[in-house]
């Protein structure tokens, strides 16, 4: 599945797990054994909601919230209990200025870490989104410090799972 084809799969996303299953949306798995203090710190990180956003030219959104931030696809922190669509949706609207439809999930990533006294775990996912833009015009009145429309990943932006999905 691409960018270009995502099922419709946008309703209330409250556990990335539900979409396991699912044949329209590609699950990928990733688990590390790591030490204790990484399994602190990735306890401690919320889940996330890349969105791949492209306007009418099939260019993708790239942002870079704040000026110390990297340049990136619009990614929401998504907390417990919060909707992954919805958080993903009302991010990109909120920090580029723009009116933004999702149009399906993408692809999931879970990526679990086990402590090496195999004792502990923690996991995080992301939930990718395919969006469009409402209509090709920007309010100019996004909280980012600045926005890109691209048709290539500058080789210094990040690339949070998902991003190959909106660029060739």
């Amino acid at each position: 599945m691409t960018a270009s084809d995502a099922a419709p799969t946008t309703g209330p996303i409250y556990d990335a797990e539900s979409l396991r299953d699912r044949d329209d949306v590609t699950f990928h798995e990733e688990a590390d054994t790591v030490d204790a203090a990484t399994v602190d710190q990735l306890e401690k990180m919320d889940d996330m909601a890349p969105v791949g956003v492209r306007n009418g030219d099939g260019e993708t959104l790239v942002m870079q919230v704040t000026e110390t931030c990297d340049w990136k696809i619009p990614s929401a922190s998504v907390g417990p209990n919060e909707d992954f669509a919805a958080t993903a949706r009302q991010w990109a609207e909120t920090n580029a200025g723009l009116g933004v439809e999702l149009d399906g999930v993408e692809a999931v990533w879970h990526y679990e870490a086990h402590s090496a006294d195999g004792d502990r775990t923690a996991e995080r996912y992301f939930v990718v989104f395919a969006a469009s833009l409402q209509n090709d015009q920007s309010s100019g009145d996004g909280d980012a410090e600045g926005t890109e429309w691209l048709t290539e990943l500058p080789a210094d932006a990040v690339a949070v799972p998902g991003t190959d999905l909106f660029f060739e």
